[in-house]
């Protein structure tokens, strides 16, 4: 993906770790931000988000390793803003907007379609409770799946 625009910054800060036996799931607040220019002013997306993570324990033994398994986002909302607002600069005016995008990744739909990405329109979402519950239903079955083993 970089090599087709800015680069993003994911910001995740753990908040819950649910470990049951050698599975653990991780609930995490955090941000994607990327920094981009048009029409010669620089802006700066922002996605807020909530970061889901598997993990398992990979020895078996108290005090070992835990190995990251997955890492999956739930989209809450984004905006854009200009990196440094300077008098007479316009406001950005967003071409090509598709009308098939989400509430909840908006803008961050726009500009990874805009540097030549495909963006799927079925991401879990706030804007969306289905998808936010089977991906959660899904996690937790999936840590509670060490106890039928």
């Amino acid at each position: 993906m970089a090599s087709k625009g800015p680069t993003a910054i994911h910001d995740i800060t753990p908040v819950d770790i649910d470990i049951r036996g050698f599975n653990a799931f991780a609930v995490s607040i955090g941000s994607i931000s990327a920094r981009f220019e048009r029409a010669g002013f620089a802006y700066d997306l922002l996605s807020h988000c909530r970061f889901l993570s598997r993990l398992q324990k990979i020895d078996g033994q108290r005090g070992g390793a835990w190995k990251l398994l997955t890492m999956e986002v739930i989209y809450i909302y984004d905006s854009i803003i200009p990196a440094f607002p300077q008098r007479g600069q316009n406001l950005l005016t967003i071409e090509n907007m598709p009308n098939t995008t989400r509430r909840s990744y908006k803008y961050l739909s726009w500009l990874l379609m805009e540097q030549g990405h495909e963006v799927d329109a079925h991401m879990p979402g706030i804007d969306n409770e289905e998808s936010v519950k089977e991906i959660m239903d899904r996690n937790y079955s999936w840590l509670n799946s060490w106890m039928a083993k």
